[in-house]
């Protein structure tokens, strides 16, 4: 995210591409399943830009993940879930939803526990 807000010195560059490359690295999918990860890459890069770390946009992924596996081996399995190309809108919709809930808690909590999101420059050197 980085790389690329620097190639252009705009932030949202950098989530927006970022996020773009997170979706697509996720391999085949149809329009819902694309825009599902594109939308939590978003939400992702947002947490990073905001927090100022990547704590927060980590835990998210990884919450989302652990749910998605025991839904997965609670239903189906894991390899089925591991192949999904295709998702329902809904399906998209709620997906997004949960994440999105997360972000809003996880800022939430930065600012409630008044932490730093920024790096005074001139003092850490």
């Amino acid at each position: 995210m980085q790389a690329f807000g620097s190639l252009v010195r705009q932030p949202w560059f950098g989530v927006v591409v970022s996020s773009l490359v997170f979706a697509l690295l996720h391999g085949a999918q149809n329009p819902a399943l694309f825009l599902d990860r594109l939308a939590i890459g978003l939400l992702a890069a947002f947490l990073v830009w905001r927090t100022g770390g990547l704590e927060a946009a980590i835990a998210s992924h990884v919450i989302n993940n652990v749910f998605v596996y025991v839904i997965a081996s609670l239903t189906t399995s894991v390899a089925a879930m591991r192949a999904v190309t295709e998702s329902a809108w809904v399906d998209a919709a709620l997906d997004v939803g949960g994440f999105a809930a997360f972000t809003v808690a996880a800022l939430l909590v930065t600012r409630w526990m008044r932490l730093r999101t920024r790096v005074d420059l001139a003092t850490s050197q």
